[in-house]
């Protein structure tokens, strides 16, 4: 890595948590070329397709603690 990457690095690390995953989140769109704007609009047309395929029977949705009690039993 570069000094400049390992000087950044440095800095960024003395941020607190929240400034740091506000970090992550820019650079990260930074990298996809994304805006966020276009991010959330992608999230919510897959939202809406899965409302949209349980509700004609296409997926099938489980209760949270029944799915996650049968996921440790088979873990015991």
């Amino acid at each position: 890595m570069s000094p400049k990457y390992e000087t950044v690095l440095s800095e960024a690390m003395k941020l607190s948590i929240e400034d740091r995953q506000m970090l992550a989140k820019r650079l990260e769109l930074s990298v996809l070329g994304l805006s966020e704007k276009e991010i959330e609009d992608a999230w919510v047309k897959i939202a809406e397709q899965r409302i949209k395929e349980y509700e004609t029977g296409k997926i099938v949705a489980y209760d949270v603690q029944e799915t996650i009690q049968r996921l440790r039993n088979q873990l015991k």
